[in-house]
Formats: structure tokens, C-alpha cells, sequence
């Protein structure tokens, strides 16, 4: 749950650039099996280990054996089984590695407390008038004013007539966020070029904490459950590691 850790992972960052959590444990129990195993780095658990000799073809069999339900020690002898190279590494060595792998591979679920408040949030699916009052004031008081790509967005969709809040149309959350995310810069295409961390930061300037938006099994229905972006990692304290 670090800042600097983003993009290391999954790396999509489809809803803000910020840290993910899921309000539906099932939804935190998709991510971890579908993004276990990605980021598995033998190489570099066996220089950190101080063990040499490692090859292309141990690190496939190390993978494979830490992703399964054997012991460390059977997992182990069952690398040297297949691959003859591995012979010649102890096996207190390769245990070692297993253990590294296995504990990247497999994932962890973790329960978190975050110290955010609901009207902190940006909600991404709903209309600005249904967002909290402390949600409408932050954009209220976003620099429209120049020519930039984010500017010129914003102004399209917040300075016309409406009965709502006079003076602001009604986009949901996401678009907001996106306007916001637009880049700065004139090089290239600006009209096609997003800075995510730049619309977390204009948001977090105006008191934003975080994004919430409904998970895959809730869109397009009342209720259901959502999830969050939060930008700050001084939010979110670990509470409890399930497994």
C-alpha cells in the first residue's frame, strides 16, 4: 500500500491514479487470483539470497512448484527431480527461493482501515448535483479560465445554464476526473494525452481524498457494493492480513 509502488502491479489505474481497495471481498479475491504470479522475479530473489547458478529453465520449475500445494521442502526436491541443474544448488537454497516466490505468487488479502469520509469522495457514476456538498465545492472552485486541454474540457462541461447549480452542467464524476487528468503540456496531441497524477493532485489541492466507484458486480444496478481509489497512503492502515 505505497505510493511508489504504482504502475508495478496491475498498472492500469482505470478509475485515478491512486491505491485500489474493494468493498466486496469477492472482487479482492478476483484481483489476487488473476493478478498472482506477474511479478515474480527469481533472478532477483536468488541475488538477494546470495545463490548462484539459477537457470532459465529452475526459474519455470521454482514458479511452478512454489504455485502448488506442496511443502517447501517436497517443492524443492521436486525442482532437482526435474531439472538436473538443480542438483547442484543445495536444497536449502532452493527452499529459500520457494519460500520468496511462493509468498509473491500466491497474494495476500488484506483488511484495511481507511480514514476517509464519505463526502471526501469523488464518486465516479454519479452526476455532480447527487455528489457531496463538499464534492460540488471543490469543483467549483477548479481554474477554468485559461486555454490549456483540462481548461478548455472543464468549461465544456461545467459552464452551461442549468437548474441545478446555476452556472454548472451535470457530468458524473468520471468525466470531471478526466477533464482533470487532461495534460498540460501542447507537445504532441494534447487533446489525447491524460495525466492521471495530475488530476489526483488538482482534486487532493481541494480537499479530495479519494474516488469511489460501484465494482463489477454492482454497475448498472442500486446499491450494491463499490470500490475506492484512495490518493493519500497515510490514509490506509493495514489491520488484519487474511491469507
Amino acid at each position: 500500500q505505497r505510493l511508489d509502488k504504482i504502475g508495478t502491479g496491475e498498472g492500469a489505474q482505470a478509475y485515478g491514479h491512486g491505491l485500489y481497495a474493494a468493498e466486496n471481498v469477492d472482487v479482492a479475491k478476483g484481483y489476487r487470483e488473476s493478478l498472482s504470479g506477474r511479478n515474480v522475479d527469481v533472478n532477483q530473489f536468488a541475488t538477494e539470497e546470495g545463490i548462484s547458478g539459477i537457470t532459465a529453465g529452475m526459474r519455470g520449475d521454482i514458479v511452478r512448484q512454489a504455485d502448488s500445494d506442496k511443502t517447501v521442502s517436497s517443492a524443492a526436491r521436486n525442482v532437482q527431480y526435474s531439472n538436473i541443474a538443480a542438483r547442484d544448488i543445495p536444497l536449502a537454497d532452493l527452499e529459500r527461493l520457494i519460500e520468496r516466490t511462493r509468498e509473491v505468487s500466491k497474494g495476500s488479502l488484506l483488511e484495511l482501515e481507511i480514514d476517509v469520509d464519505a463526502e471526501d469522495l469523488l464518486d465516479w457514476d454519479k452526476p455532480l448535483s447527487q455528489q457531496s456538498a463538499k464534492v460540488q465545492e471543490a469543483v467549483s472552485r477548479l481554474d477554468k479560465s485559461g486555454d490549456s486541454p483540462m481548461q478548455q474540457d472543464l468549461r465544456y462541461l461545467l459552464d452551461s445554464d442549468s437548474p441545478i447549480l446555476p452556472g454548472f452542467s451535470d457530468p458524473e464524476g468520471g468525466s470531471i476526473y478526466k477533464a482533470l487528468s487532461r495534460e498540460y503540456s501542447d507537445a504532441g496531441d494534447p487533446r489525447n494525452s491524460f495525466n492521471q497524477a495530475g488530476g489526483t493532485q488538482l482534486l487532493q489541492q481541494q480537499g479530495i481524498r479519494g474516488i469511489k466507484y460501484k465494482d463489477a458486480f454492482s454497475r448498472g444496478a442500486e446499491g450494491g457494493t463499490s470500490n475506492y481509489v484512495i490518493f493519500d497512503d497515510r490514509l490506509i492502515n493495514i489491520s488484519k492480513k487474511l491469507g
